[in-house]
């Protein structure tokens, strides 16, 4: 059956897991389908179809995650590195679908990245702490903005060039940028 509940740890884990883990899957009857520990878990998840097929997968961290708990890609960057999971994990997760394939953005602690649907970093900016990024409409096209812990804000279009940056003012959103950013599909 479908999943009918994700529970995870948001932040600290408990012991022996790592930061933001373990998640676990339940099916309907609140029966454990599996529970897992996820390379970049952090503070958000992306539930989505993924495949098109009618079923949600869900982007933990930077794995791809079926209804069954099961890893179907880890972002390549993270594949067989490393990571200290209070130091590299995934703050936001946007997916937005570009004609007939998606894409994610990823604030990830220390980096803002744009993968692909094969888990292909198209490209990764170090940045003052990314919080929250979201995709939409801008004056050059789809445009990534993306908001850091620290105050600044970055926008980048989908070939990872800047656009441009600053620090918006207190009553954002009444001094937003230009450009709408909206809901998706773009």
């Amino acid at each position: 059956g479908q999943v009918a509940v994700l529970v995870c740890v948001m932040a600290d884990a408990y012991p022996p897991h790592s930061y933001a883990n373990p998640w676990v899957f339940l099916e309907g009857a609140l029966r454990v389908i599996h529970q897992g520990e996820y390379v970049g878990a952090g503070h958000h998840v992306a539930v989505f179809d993924a495949g098109g097929d009618g079923r949600d997968e869900f982007l933990i961290g930077y794995q791809l995650v079926d209804a069954r708990g099961q890893v179907l890609w880890t972002v390549d960057c993270w594949d067989s590195e490393q990571l200290d999971p209070l130091e590299h994990h995934v703050d936001h997760a946007e997916v937005c679908w570009l004609g007939d394939a998606w894409f994610a953005a990823l604030s990830g602690t220390s980096w803002q990245y744009w993968v692909d649907s094969s888990g292909h970093t198209l490209w990764a900016h170090r940045l003052p702490h990314p919080q929250f990024c979201v995709v939409g409409h801008g004056e050059s096209g789809v445009e990534i903005l993306v908001l850091n812990q620290r105050a600044s804000t970055y926008c980048f279009d989908t070939d990872g060039r800047e656009l441009w940056r600053g620090v918006l003012p207190e009553n954002w959103p009444m001094g937003r940028p230009a450009g709408g950013f909206g809901p998706r599909p773009i």
